[in-house]
């Protein structure tokens, strides 16, 4: 995998293309249900008052070594319990909607890998919030884009 200290991110663009190109999320969307927490802007779950970690304790979790949360990667995205209707989906949607700071955000799989190796690259260059800001922003308008479009292809059926 390529570092950021050649100049390049592996999961930018692989053999599937850009991850946050509308070409591409028409191949591979995923529904967005991936979380990723921006923990360069986390104050940290012991830290916050609104702790997604308290809130959503089957998505997030603290960071033994900083504090800060992470969201727990699972496989049960096929699961009715972990639908977007569920119980879960809701505390997970709370959760991100009281974050004080506004760093969680919802993104497909491959945008979540790509988002946590920019933050795994992460020098210390002030750049770097700035940057996954951008990319969350980005990717909340192309995955909006792509999921009314399949919404309105499914009525249309």
């Amino acid at each position: 995998m390529a570092s950021a200290r050649d100049g390049t991110l592996a999961g930018a663009s692989d053999g599937d293309g850009d991850a946050f190109a509308a070409k591409t999320l028409a191949r591979t969307f995923d529904g967005a249900r991936h979380g990723f927490v921006a923990a360069t802007r986390c104050r940290g779950a012991a830290a916050c008052a609104s702790s997604c970690v308290e809130a959503a304790p089957r998505s997030f979790v603290a960071d033994a070594t900083t504090g800060k949360a992470r969201w727990i990667e699972r496989d049960d995205f096929g699961d009715a319990s972990a639908d977007e209707t569920s119980a879960l989906a809701y505390a997970e949607w709370c959760a991100s909607e009281r974050c004080p700071e506004k760093c969680i955000a919802f993104v497909t799989r491959r945008q979540r890998e790509f988002m946590l190796e920019v933050l795994e690259n992460d020098d210390g260059a002030s750049g770097v919030d700035a940057f996954l800001r951008e990319l969350v922003e980005t990717a909340e308008y192309v995955n909006g884009r792509e999921a009314g479009r399949r919404r309105a292809r499914e009525r249309d059926e």
